[in-house]
């Protein structure tokens, strides 16, 4: 998209992206903190994660989807809508995307917040192989 629609679209995404990422580093830093204190703390009462640190991933998916989802309903009353562009052939049973002609990496999902991978780039499956690196690795140095 070009124009107006294209900037606003590209906002929207952009808005959706950041949320979704500060969301998961304050969920990484709930969960580090958590695994950090029962494997470390003689007393895991002494060494209590910040309330707000605490609630802040919740209170940000919930604000965060709020504020998509108002950007998405603006966007439409200005102009046209703004969504989905990907062909329908290209998704299996509505939930996986494979795409070749498709250079991108993420497309927005269907239905709801996020993105999806594009299992027609060959990059997509060098990310889900470091994912499962990344959980197969601690399950493999447990003893």
């Amino acid at each position: 998209m070009t124009g107006q629609d294209g900037q606003q679209y590209r906002r929207v995404r952009r808005i959706n992206l950041l949320a979704q990422l500060a969301w998961a580093y304050l969920f990484a830093i709930l969960l580090a903190w958590t695994t950090g204190v029962a494997m470390f703390a003689e007393d895991a009462r002494e060494l209590r994660l910040p309330l707000v640190i605490r609630i802040a991933p919740f209170a940000l998916l919930i604000v965060g989807t709020l504020f998509i989802r108002v950007m998405r309903r603006t966007a439409v009353l200005e102009g046209p809508p703004i969504g989905d562009t990907t062909p329908d052939s290209s998704w299996i049973l509505g939930r996986l995307y494979f795409n070749r002609a498709d250079s991108t990496l993420f497309v927005e999902r269907r239905m709801g917040l996020g993105y999806k991978l594009n299992l027609g780039n060959p990059w997509s499956w060098l990310v889900i192989l470091v994912f499962i690196t990344g959980i197969a690795i601690p399950l493999l140095l447990v003893p």
